[in-house]
Protein backbone atom coordinates (compact mmCIF):
# COMPACT_ATOMS: atom_id res chain seq x y z
CA UNK A 1 0.00 0.00 0.00
CA UNK A 2 1.30 3.42 -1.04
CA UNK A 3 0.95 6.37 1.11
CA UNK A 4 -1.85 7.65 -1.18
CA UNK A 5 -3.80 4.78 -0.70
CA UNK A 6 -3.39 5.13 2.86
CA UNK A 7 -7.02 6.25 4.54
CA UNK A 8 -6.91 8.69 7.23
CA UNK A 9 -9.54 11.69 8.01
CA UNK A 10 -8.91 15.22 6.96
CA UNK A 11 -8.60 18.16 9.84
CA UNK A 12 -8.08 15.41 11.95
CA UNK A 13 -4.39 14.39 13.98
CA UNK A 14 -4.62 11.35 11.90
CA UNK A 15 -2.02 12.74 9.48
CA UNK A 16 0.17 13.54 12.22
CA UNK A 17 -0.31 9.87 13.93
CA UNK A 18 0.82 8.70 10.65
CA UNK A 19 4.12 11.08 10.72
CA UNK A 20 4.84 10.09 14.45
CA UNK A 21 4.84 6.48 13.81
CA UNK A 22 5.56 5.64 9.88
CA UNK A 23 7.99 8.59 9.60
CA UNK A 24 10.07 8.90 12.64
CA UNK A 25 9.60 5.70 14.22
CA UNK A 26 8.31 6.46 17.51
CA UNK A 27 8.16 2.90 18.60
CA UNK A 28 11.27 2.12 17.17
CA UNK A 29 9.93 -0.64 15.97
CA UNK A 30 12.21 -0.23 12.44
CA UNK A 31 15.70 0.66 15.22
CA UNK A 32 14.96 -2.33 17.53
CA UNK A 33 16.72 -5.00 16.26
CA UNK A 34 14.12 -7.48 16.07
CA UNK A 35 15.45 -10.53 14.43
CA UNK A 36 12.63 -13.00 12.15
CA UNK A 37 9.82 -11.90 15.14
CA UNK A 38 6.51 -14.49 15.16
CA UNK A 39 4.04 -12.31 16.97
CA UNK A 40 3.74 -8.50 17.53
CA UNK A 41 0.46 -6.68 19.25
CA UNK A 42 -0.21 -3.77 18.84
CA UNK A 43 -2.78 -2.53 21.07
CA UNK A 44 -4.54 0.59 20.31
CA UNK A 45 -4.24 0.43 16.62
CA UNK A 46 -5.77 3.66 15.67
CA UNK A 47 -5.98 3.55 12.09
CA UNK A 48 -3.61 1.30 11.78
CA UNK A 49 -0.04 3.55 11.06
CA UNK A 50 2.34 1.33 13.60
CA UNK A 51 0.59 -2.35 12.59
CA UNK A 52 1.04 -1.80 9.09
CA UNK A 53 5.02 -0.50 9.62
CA UNK A 54 4.81 -4.11 11.45
CA UNK A 55 3.44 -5.91 8.05
CA UNK A 56 5.49 -4.28 6.13
CA UNK A 57 8.66 -4.78 7.77
CA UNK A 58 8.26 -8.57 8.92
CA UNK A 59 5.86 -10.61 6.75
CA UNK A 60 5.72 -13.56 8.01
CA UNK A 61 5.15 -12.08 11.63
CA UNK A 62 1.67 -12.33 12.76
CA UNK A 63 0.60 -9.33 13.64
CA UNK A 64 -2.40 -8.52 15.87
CA UNK A 65 -4.61 -5.17 15.89
CA UNK A 66 -6.68 -4.27 18.66
CA UNK A 67 -8.89 -1.13 18.42
CA UNK A 68 -11.94 -0.28 21.03
CA UNK A 69 -13.64 2.52 18.87
CA UNK A 70 -15.72 0.73 15.57
CA UNK A 71 -14.85 4.63 13.41
CA UNK A 72 -11.18 4.01 14.29
CA UNK A 73 -11.06 0.12 13.67
CA UNK A 74 -13.03 0.19 10.19
CA UNK A 75 -10.28 2.37 9.28
CA UNK A 76 -7.72 0.21 10.36
CA UNK A 77 -9.12 -2.95 8.97
CA UNK A 78 -9.53 -0.77 5.69
CA UNK A 79 -5.97 0.08 5.28
CA UNK A 80 -4.50 -3.14 6.70
CA UNK A 81 -6.67 -5.83 4.69
CA UNK A 82 -4.25 -6.57 2.16
CA UNK A 83 -1.78 -8.11 4.74
CA UNK A 84 -2.29 -11.80 5.18
CA UNK A 85 0.10 -11.54 7.95
CA UNK A 86 -2.97 -9.32 9.96
CA UNK A 87 -5.61 -9.95 12.14
CA UNK A 88 -7.47 -6.59 13.05
CA UNK A 89 -9.91 -7.13 15.76
CA UNK A 90 -12.39 -4.26 17.33
CA UNK A 91 -12.33 -4.68 21.25
CA UNK A 92 -10.96 -2.76 24.20
CA UNK A 93 -8.09 -4.46 26.06
CA UNK A 94 -9.05 -5.00 29.96
CA UNK A 95 -7.09 -5.88 33.10
CA UNK A 96 -9.29 -7.71 35.65
CA UNK A 97 -12.36 -4.96 35.40
CA UNK A 98 -14.50 -4.32 33.06
CA UNK A 99 -15.29 -1.64 30.66
CA UNK A 100 -17.96 0.00 31.55
CA UNK A 101 -17.95 3.20 29.39
CA UNK A 102 -15.76 5.49 26.90
CA UNK A 103 -14.43 9.29 27.71
CA UNK A 104 -14.16 10.51 24.23
CA UNK A 105 -11.90 13.04 22.82
CA UNK A 106 -13.32 14.98 20.44
CA UNK A 107 -9.94 16.81 19.61
CA UNK A 108 -8.15 14.08 18.80
CA UNK A 109 -9.14 10.79 17.06
CA UNK A 110 -7.00 8.67 18.90
CA UNK A 111 -7.01 9.66 22.27
CA UNK A 112 -10.64 7.95 23.28
CA UNK A 113 -10.07 6.85 26.83
CA UNK A 114 -12.25 3.61 28.37
CA UNK A 115 -13.44 3.98 31.32
CA UNK A 116 -13.33 0.79 34.08
CA UNK A 117 -15.61 -0.52 36.49
CA UNK A 118 -13.80 0.10 40.13
CA UNK A 119 -10.86 2.44 41.05
CA UNK A 120 -8.31 0.48 40.78
CA UNK A 121 -6.63 2.72 37.50
CA UNK A 122 -7.29 6.49 37.55
CA UNK A 123 -9.89 5.60 34.61
CA UNK A 124 -11.69 3.40 36.33
CA UNK A 125 -15.05 4.86 37.02
CA UNK A 126 -14.93 6.19 40.70
CA UNK A 127 -11.67 8.12 39.77
CA UNK A 128 -12.97 9.38 36.95
CA UNK A 129 -11.69 13.19 36.44
CA UNK A 130 -13.93 13.65 33.26
CA UNK A 131 -17.12 12.98 31.89
CA UNK A 132 -17.62 10.09 30.17
CA UNK A 133 -20.32 8.10 28.10
CA UNK A 134 -21.82 4.67 29.37
CA UNK A 135 -22.33 2.15 26.38
CA UNK A 136 -25.99 1.03 25.70
CA UNK A 137 -24.46 -1.78 24.17
CA UNK A 138 -21.74 -4.02 25.87
CA UNK A 139 -18.44 -3.13 24.70
CA UNK A 140 -15.86 -6.39 23.38
CA UNK A 141 -13.02 -6.61 25.68
CA UNK A 142 -10.51 -9.17 25.74
CA UNK A 143 -7.26 -9.59 28.71
CA UNK A 144 -4.28 -11.34 27.73
CA UNK A 145 -5.26 -14.19 28.74
CA UNK A 146 -7.79 -14.69 26.25
CA UNK A 147 -5.19 -13.06 23.49
CA UNK A 148 -2.89 -15.89 24.38
CA UNK A 149 -5.75 -18.54 24.29
CA UNK A 150 -7.72 -17.36 21.58
CA UNK A 151 -4.48 -17.04 19.21
CA UNK A 152 -2.65 -19.81 20.37
CA UNK A 153 0.13 -18.05 21.55
CA UNK A 154 3.42 -18.84 23.03
CA UNK A 155 4.87 -15.87 23.33
CA UNK A 156 4.92 -12.06 22.32
CA UNK A 157 8.02 -10.75 20.63
CA UNK A 158 6.80 -6.97 20.58
CA UNK A 159 3.97 -5.63 22.52
CA UNK A 160 3.01 -1.46 21.56
CA UNK A 161 0.55 -0.39 23.91
CA UNK A 162 -0.70 3.21 23.38
CA UNK A 163 -4.38 3.17 24.52
CA UNK A 164 -4.97 6.14 26.71
CA UNK A 165 -4.49 5.19 29.77
CA UNK A 166 -5.69 1.08 29.36
CA UNK A 167 -2.26 0.69 30.43
CA UNK A 168 -2.81 1.34 34.61
CA UNK A 169 -4.98 -1.40 34.06
CA UNK A 170 -3.50 -4.22 31.07
CA UNK A 171 -0.16 -3.48 32.93
CA UNK A 172 -1.33 -4.85 36.30
CA UNK A 173 -3.30 -8.07 35.23
CA UNK A 174 -0.15 -9.20 33.16
CA UNK A 175 2.20 -8.61 36.49
CA UNK A 176 -0.69 -10.49 38.41
CA UNK A 177 -0.82 -13.42 35.89
CA UNK A 178 2.69 -13.65 35.46
CA UNK A 179 1.85 -13.06 31.44
CA UNK A 180 4.57 -10.43 31.49
CA UNK A 181 7.22 -13.21 31.46
CA UNK A 182 6.29 -14.48 27.93
CA UNK A 183 6.44 -10.58 26.69
CA UNK A 184 10.19 -10.04 25.31
CA UNK A 185 9.90 -6.67 24.44
CA UNK A 186 7.27 -3.58 24.53
CA UNK A 187 7.26 -0.27 23.47
CA UNK A 188 4.61 1.79 25.66
CA UNK A 189 3.47 5.25 25.63
CA UNK A 190 2.42 5.84 29.65
CA UNK A 191 -0.35 8.30 30.57
CA UNK A 192 -1.19 9.52 34.32
CA UNK A 193 2.50 9.67 35.30
CA UNK A 194 0.89 11.58 37.76
CA UNK A 195 -1.12 9.17 39.73
CA UNK A 196 -0.06 6.66 42.36
CA UNK A 197 -0.24 3.47 40.37
CA UNK A 198 2.51 4.46 38.04
CA UNK A 199 5.62 4.54 40.11
CA UNK A 200 4.22 0.41 40.72
CA UNK A 201 4.36 -0.47 37.46
CA UNK A 202 7.67 1.59 36.39
CA UNK A 203 9.05 -0.62 39.21
CA UNK A 204 7.32 -3.93 37.99
CA UNK A 205 8.77 -3.40 34.63
CA UNK A 206 12.34 -2.64 35.70
CA UNK A 207 12.04 -5.83 38.04
CA UNK A 208 10.79 -7.78 34.65
CA UNK A 209 13.16 -6.65 31.98
CA UNK A 210 16.84 -5.64 31.26
CA UNK A 211 16.80 -2.33 29.82
CA UNK A 212 13.96 -0.09 30.73
CA UNK A 213 14.53 3.45 28.77
CA UNK A 214 12.01 6.59 29.18
CA UNK A 215 12.45 9.34 26.99
CA UNK A 216 9.79 12.11 25.12
CA UNK A 217 8.21 14.69 27.29
CA UNK A 218 8.46 13.47 31.33
CA UNK A 219 9.46 10.08 30.20
CA UNK A 220 6.11 9.11 28.62
CA UNK A 221 7.74 6.83 26.56
CA UNK A 222 8.87 3.62 27.90
CA UNK A 223 11.01 1.10 25.82
CA UNK A 224 11.10 -2.26 27.67
CA UNK A 225 13.79 -5.08 26.65
CA UNK A 226 14.62 -8.65 27.61
CA UNK A 227 18.17 -8.79 26.69
CA UNK A 228 18.85 -12.35 27.28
Amino acid sequence: MSKAEFKFRENTKDKYCIYEVMETDCYRLKSWGLTDPKVIIDVGCHIGCFSLLACRLFPNCKVLSFEMVEENFLIAQNNLKGFENNKCVNAAIKGKNPVIGCRYNEDNTGGHKAVFKGADSYIGERRMKWDYQLEDEEIKTLDFKQIFEDYSLGEIDFLKLDCEGSEHEILPHLFETDLIKKIKNIALEMHGRKEKECSYILSKLEEHYDSVERTGAEGHLIFCQDLK
